[in-house]
């Protein structure tokens, strides 16, 4: 896992596009004083445009170096979320590599590929100092275990290689709009609790199939239900769940691998399934 460190800022604008990022400029802090013009000439946080230009400007850096390094080195632009870097590799030494070359790569074009982490402490030794994740900097390799960091915002215990929820008991009012608030906050890409998070749904479509207000308080039967499926929220600090689907001695025996997906629905809810 790794960031490329302020992205946009390393991205220039062209200059027949920067009056668009026209603003004024007060040098002395005196509005009463005339503004002088000024011109942006990188990339904003928070433009609409930026993560399009910046994920254009990370794809070109690939192209650009393609033949540079190792053909492997390529098939990591697929692994990028944004300026997030997710990648799996068969082996520590591989992906030593590997970090390396995509250090050397993004340098060519004057990005910095930080932040990195990893389950193995043999990679996280053959990354920079300061170039490793905050919380790896002052680890004792032979002594403390390795932390639970964030992965695209999934918790990603290192040293055990599982993943996990955060769990925040909400604190909105027990009506429609609270249970809509919770539920539509939930982060949970991966579906992992995807069978728990439906019991709140189904709660909120009870409650809309009654035509009533916003803040209207819960019926009594919904009530009960919600009160019950909060106690039963805190259970979910302790799910885990492995990242990897085999280990490295069954992957390299697999010959032929087969996704299997069942689908189902009912009168309140459909979902869906897949077994490796």
């Amino acid at each position: 896992m790794a960031d490329v460190e302020s992205v946009f800022q390393q991205i220039k604008v062209a200059p027949e596009h920067r009056d668009a990022l026209h603003f004024p400029w007060w040098p002395v802090g005196h509005l009463t004083s005339w503004p002088v013009a000024n011109w942006m000439t990188v990339h904003l946080f928070g433009g609409i445009w930026s993560p399009s230009c910046a994920t254009h400007a990370l794809c070109r850096t690939f192209q650009d170096h393609r033949d540079d390094f190792p053909s492997s080195v390529a098939q990591a632009e697929r692994n990028f979320y944004g300026d997030d870097l997710l990648l799996s590799m068969d082996s520590e030494r591989e992906a030593s590599e590997m970090s390396q070359h995509l250090q050397q790569m993004f340098a060519c074009r004057g990005f910095r590929l930080t932040k990195w982490a990893s389950n193995a402490k043999e990679v996280i030794g053959s990354v920079p100092l300061e170039e490793r994740h905050s919380g790896l900097r002052t680890l004792n390799f032979h002594q403390d275990q390795l932390p639970v960091e964030r992965a695209l915002g999934v918790l990603w215990n290192l040293e055990s290689d599982l993943l996990a929820v955060k769990v925040q008991v909400p604190k909105q009012p027990t009506t429609k709009r609270g249970i809509l608030s919770f539920v539509s906050s939930a982060y949970d890409p991966l579906s992992l609790v995807a069978p728990f998070i439906i019991r709140a749904k189904l709660i909120f479509q009870d409650e809309c199939k009654r035509r009533v207000s916003w803040d209207e308080p819960l019926l009594l039967h919904n009530r009960v239900a919600w009160t019950t499926w909060l106690e039963e929220l805190g259970h979910l600090e302790g799910f885990q769940m492995p990242r990897c689907y085999n280990n490295g001695s069954v992957g390299q025996a697999t010959t032929s691998v087969q996704l299997h997906t069942f689908c189902d629905a009912s009168q309140v809810a459909y979902g869906t399934v897949s077994y490796l």
